[in-house]
């Protein structure tokens, strides 16, 4: 499922969970959803932090001087 569809998704889950008409266990079974959709959204913004790049400038030859992202920071990782 795309990050698009589980955000839908999550959305759609919102607001019947959010009506009067919800019985507990459809409740429960939608929350225990939400958690699995959360899970792939996290997993698939984790993926693409991972892929980002920063541009520090540029080299002698003029061509990018990229660095990876340190997702803990999100400043440019300088031991890599």
């Amino acid at each position: 499922m795309t990050f698009e569809e589980s955000i839908l998704r999550l959305e759609e889950i919102l607001k019947q969970l959010e009506g009067d008409k919800v019985d507990l266990e459809t409740a429960l079974s939608q929350y225990e959803e939400g958690v699995r959709l959360l899970k792939n959204c996290h997993g698939i913004l984790e993926t693409a932090h991972q892929k980002i790049k920063v541009l520090r400038g540029t080299g002698a030859d003029g061509s990018p001087v990229i660095e990876p992202l340190d997702p803990g920071t999100d400043k440019p990782c300088r031991n890599m």
